[in-house]
């Protein structure tokens, strides 16, 4: 009399973001079998369930000594990367701070408070220069914005007759004063 082998199956639930190899598979009575799980690059592991239960983000699991059916399954997730948006007093960005899926772009907007303007924009250190919005495409990475204004600044320059005094803040005669936007300033002319 011949006899066969008991064979098990372990069925693969496979879901979109990534697999588990080898698919569905039948397996002989008492005998180990390893699965492999592996997420896309756009994608992480959320969770691998086995017969209904969770295991955590793990990437292989072993049924040993297999003496029934059983059922593995990953759930994957996109994964998301944090842009961080610092803005110094005085300056903004739309939107700040924020996740976004893994391959998205994104458009911030910079702008500043009455009286000032974008002196520098950096991302992950690096200087942009003057700049009132920046797109970062197909984002795989944690980014840093830093976004920089100034106060904008004004020359007066005074001119007077012989025997004429101009004083500007207290000086006597300055010719030339640079001054910043919104500051109040002291001009007092004397005659003689």
């Amino acid at each position: 009399m011949v006899f066969s082998k008991i064979k098990f199956t372990i069925t693969v639930i496979q879901n979109t973001g990534g697999t588990i190899a080898p698919g569905t598979t039948q397996v002989e009575y008492g005998a180990d079998i390893a699965f492999t799980i592996t997420p896309l690059t756009s994608h992480r592991i959320e969770t691998v369930k086995v017969d209904g239960g969770s295991y955590g983000p793990i990437t292989n699991h072993t049924f040993r000594d297999v003496k029934s059916n059983h059922i593995i399954e990953a759930l994957f997730a996109v994964k998301t990367f944090k842009i961080t948006v610092i803005c110094d007093e005085g300056s903004y960005s739309k939107p700040g701070t924020i996740e976004v899926a893994c391959g998205a772009s994104q458009t911030f907007t910079f702008g500043t408070a009455d009286g000032k303007f974008i002196s520098d924009v950096k991302i992950d250190h690096e200087s942009k220069g003057q700049q009132s919005s920046w797109t970062l495409s197909d984002i795989e990475a944690d980014h840093l914005i830093e976004v920089f204004s100034q106060w904008r600044t004004f020359e007066i320059v005074e001119s007077h007759d012989t025997g004429g005094k101009v004083f500007i803040n207290g000086q006597l005669n300055p010719g030339k004063v640079l001054v910043k936007w919104g500051i109040s300033h002291n001009v007092r002319c004397e005659i003689g």
